[in-house]
């Protein structure tokens, strides 16, 4: 709440277009949150530091036991070489297997993550380019050092977030239990506040995009101010991609921002953030076309933003848990340590050694040829109705009905797939200890946003003119979530206890052409919400502040759906095939 009403007086607020309340309180929590995470990895090491000590100076040969004092707390009895047995409270247990944690999550988040440094790297440059803005007023608004800094924390706290996850990603935290639950509960609201902040400036831009541009006479002759060109001299026009209303009425303007503007006068606030934005983000891309791609890469924000919230609440759900992963602990994490049967070395030996990661990809072939070969077809078609951005009619018309059969194509393809897949599962042993509560919440959460999403981007086709490819695009992806969502949360609750089915792993190839498929979805969701002409049917019924806002609110949440659904994928995938007792 405290952030909703920091990002919204940045935007409503008098004056709005000087103030930084945004990066001021963004700069709290990632300093708070750095704070709080160097503090837990100083004391894991220190324990673990101890703990390979006292390793070092017991007797050869003798084993670590996690015993249970008679306060019920757990401790590592440790014998030792004078014969004697020390105990040292078992402050961080790891765990294993299936409850470790998925690879493939974390290889999801270093993605995502990675993605939004240099979206973070190109905001940070883009500023400094700004200082040479003339304007005061403008240059105030573009750059600061509260901008400059806040870049930078920001940065550094989802860099030192990426750590924690990659290398205490499965800890069991046992001491201080309060301060570990506050600081895991701060990550997780501060990146749940960073979503709602990346989703509104995107927004912001997006808005900035449609409205304010350069003007020139386009490739058919017409002059049309709807895209991104360069003149001689810039100048700044607001546009429509309604060609009716440009005929009769002329272009969309917004009213000119008095900067000057009285207290409470909260629309002429918002105009004035936008107009002051404009003249920020097209400056700088007038003269450096390297920031003309910073937009792309705000999907990796929100989506690393969005993904850390789930493993946060996995970390703090698990505190003080020892007791019920007591039988699968590993006294020191699995980069510290190697893991598993193929080397005969005690747990607590301290050996460095790079972790092994091994997957056994028995009957998954022919799905992930498949699913490569769909990914692949997605990824041309998908840039073919971008390179027709901006095109004539017949250029405009010809890409929108690409991109409409791409989708019906694929997801008929996945619907076909999935229900064979839900007959498959459905035939498997039910696994008795299943971890899919968090999974089960964040697929089921993204549900309403693809019935909002269907059901606004069905307006321009029920109330203009009925388009059929549009409305059975729309129909199956529907049905496709439908399917899939409750395929998904069956098979995380499965096991094979029979060897017959774990040799034959039947269902697996189309398990793996769903992950695939899901992740080529993904894609293609993130590349054609980047196509103006594509989203022009939406813009033309709906004006572009109206649909950028709904478009926003609802899109998000669906390509998450997409990336969730594949992590999940791969846990059925890995786990659905061997017993309940080796998980």
């Amino acid at each position: 709440m405290g952030a909703l009403i920091a990002y919204c007086s940045d935007l409503i607020m008098v004056n709005a277009y000087k103030t930084e309340i945004t990066e001021i309180f963004n700069l709290t929590l990632s300093t708070v949150g750095i704070l709080l995470l160097g503090w837990l990895i100083f004391d894991i090491e220190r324990y673990i530091r101890k703990l390979n000590r006292m390793s070092r100076e017991r007797n050869l040969g003798a084993e670590f036991k996690l015993v249970e004092g008679p306060d019920g707390d757990f401790h590592i009895e440790i014998p030792m070489n004078n014969k004697q047995k020390k105990k040292l409270p078992e402050y961080y247990g790891f765990t294993t297997g299936r409850h470790s944690g998925s690879f493939f999550l974390k290889i999801g988040a270093a993605f995502f993550c990675f993605g939004h440094l240099i979206h973070m790297g190109l905001n940070f440059v883009k500023r400094l380019y700004m200082k040479e803005i003339e304007n005061e007023i403008y240059r105030g608004y573009c750059v600061s050092n509260e901008k400059l800094v806040h870049d930078i924390i920001y940065s550094l706290f989802a860099l030192v977030q990426l750590f924690f996850l990659f290398k205490y990603g499965n800890v069991i935290v046992n001491k201080n239990k309060i301060l570990a639950r506050f600081a895991f509960m701060h990550c997780a609201a501060s990146s749940l506040a960073f979503w709602i902040n990346t989703v509104l400036q995107e927004t912001l831009d997006t808005i900035v995009k449609k409205y304010f541009t350069y003007s020139k006479i386009d490739d058919c002759g017409v002059n049309n101010a709807n895209n991104n060109w360069t003149t001689t001299t810039p100048y700044y026009s607001t546009t429509t991609d309604d060609d009716d209303f440009n005929a009769f009425a002329g272009p969309i303007k917004l009213p000119d921002c008095n900067f000057d503007g009285g207290v409470g006068d909260i629309s002429n606030n918002v105009i004035c953030v936008v107009e002051v934005r404009a003249t920020c983000n097209l400056e700088i891309s007038s003269t450096e076309e390297l920031f003309t791609i910073n937009p792309w890469f705000y999907p990796f924000s929100i989506e690393f933003s969005i993904l850390i919230v789930a493993i946060w609440y996995i970390l703090w759900s698990s505190i003080g848990k020892i007791d019920q992963h007591k039988n699968s602990l590993e006294f020191l994490p699995s980069s510290i340590t190697p893991q598993g049967s193929t080397e005969d070395l005690s747990r607590t030996q301290g050996h460095k050694e790079a972790q092994i990661i091994f997957a056994d990809c028995s009957s998954s072939n022919t799905g992930l040829f498949f699913g490569t070969a769909m990914t692949v077809v997605v990824i041309v078609v998908s840039i073919f109705v971008l390179v027709r951005e901006g095109g004539c009619d017949t250029d405009k018309d010809l890409a929108i009905t690409v991109g409409n059969w791409l989708q019906i194509t694929i997801n008929t393809v996945l619907i076909l797939v999935t229900l064979y897949t839900y007959y498959v599962v459905g035939q498997f042993d039910i696994n008795p200890h299943p971890i899919s509560f968090l999974d089960d919440l964040l697929l089921f959460f993204c549900i309403p946003s693809f019935f909002l999403y269907a059901y606004v981007c069905l307006g321009p086709s029920v109330f203009i003119s009925f388009d059929p490819e549009f409305f059975f695009r729309n129909l199956l992806i529907i049905v496709q979530v439908l399917i899939q969502t409750p395929m998904i949360v069956d098979g995380l609750r499965r096991c094979s206890n029979s060897v017959h089915d774990q040799r034959l792993m039947k269902g697996r190839n189309a398990i793996t052409f769903l992950i695939v498929g899901n992740l080529a979805v993904y894609v293609m969701e993130t590349l054609l919400i980047r196509s103006y002409d594509y989203q022009s049917p939406k813009i033309d019924f709906y004006g572009p502040d109206v649909w950028t806002v709904l478009s926003h609110m609802t899109l998000p949440i669906c390509i998450f759906y997409r990336f969730h659904s594949a992590v999940a994928l791969v846990d059925i995938w890995t786990s659905a095939y061997k017993s309940e007792h080796a998980h």
